[in-house]
């Protein structure tokens, strides 16, 4: 895989983070902030401190071939997204994997270690891992909502109805979330979405009007629905009436428990005429 090669007129991500990083005043201001308003609540504790500046890039790479775990931590307090490796390094790499080879272990070594603070407390280091795990799973459980649509749709028609599915198009390829039958014309096609904000609704409401335009193009028996997840009740009113007159055949609400979405996979079976 080819990387941004020295000299070039891409930056690599040392550049990036180089010309990102917060001016000398604002952190200087955030910790007198700190210090000032929190200072009747202020500890001063001994804490274990990691002078990077002493460790070698050899090390380095020993310590993550025994320890892979600590992966995550390091790349973070350096800004490093797994992005950023694959472009600059050509490699891939799962940053919470459990092994690590040792080759990968001393390419990332080599990379990270110009780009790791002179020092850092533990407590930070733990901090930032926490906070990125909880980001992580955080987006999985998202991801398992359409899963968990999906499933429920299987489970109140017959296992393995539904499937996700793409379709072609002129103007590209579309993929549904949910899509019954498994081969053939597409009888019902379901798109399930969350919209977390009224901005996300804006913002990504034209998806689904353009995915039941370019469906019904090429499919034109279908019925299509969309299944949605916005945590704005008093607002699905809103909703409704921007997809009106759409072509869309209806518009069900789930949360994130099993019951409502249960609710909208039968509505979804019954309203597309799949019941026998």
């Amino acid at each position: 895989m080819s990387t941004p090669s020295e000299g070039s007129i891409y930056s690599n991500h040392a550049e990036q983070r180089e010309a990102a990083l917060p001016p000398e005043a604002r952190v200087r201001d955030l910790e007198e902030a700190l210090l000032f308003e929190f200072g009747d609540h202020v500890e001063y504790r001994q804490t274990p401190v990691i002078l990077f500046d002493a460790v070698s890039a050899e090390d380095l790479g020993e310590a993550l071939v025994r320890r892979p775990v600590m992966l995550k931590a390091l790349l973070a307090c350096a800004n490093v997204a797994q992005r950023a490796v694959q472009r600059d390094l050509g490699i891939t790499v799962d940053t919470y994997a459990e092994r690590i080879s040792r080759d990968r272990a001393f390419t990332l070594s080599g990379y990270l270690k110009p780009l790791l603070p002179k020092e850092l407390a533990v407590p930070a280091l733990l901090m930032l891992d926490h906070f990125w795990w909880v980001d992580k799973e955080m987006r999985a459980a998202k991801g398992r909502w359409e899963r968990r649509v999906r499933a429920a749709l299987n489970r109140h028609l017959r296992e393995g109805s539904f499937v996700k599915r793409k379709f072609e198009h002129p103007g590209g390829t579309f993929e549904l979330d949910a899509a019954y039958p498994k081969r053939g014309d597409v009888e019902v096609g379901v798109d399930v979405k969350r919209f977390e904000s009224p901005r996300d609704f804006h913002k990504r409401g034209d998806e689904i009007t353009q995915k039941v335009s370019h469906l019904r193009d090429v499919h034109p028996s279908s019925r299509f629905f969309a299944v949605i997840y916005y945590p704005f009740p008093d607002r699905h009113a809103d909703v409704l009436k921007r997809y009106q007159g759409q072509g869309i055949n209806g518009i069900l609400f789930a949360a994130e428990t099993e019951s409502s979405i249960d609710e909208a996979a039968m509505r979804v079976i019954e309203e597309g005429g799949l019941l026998d």
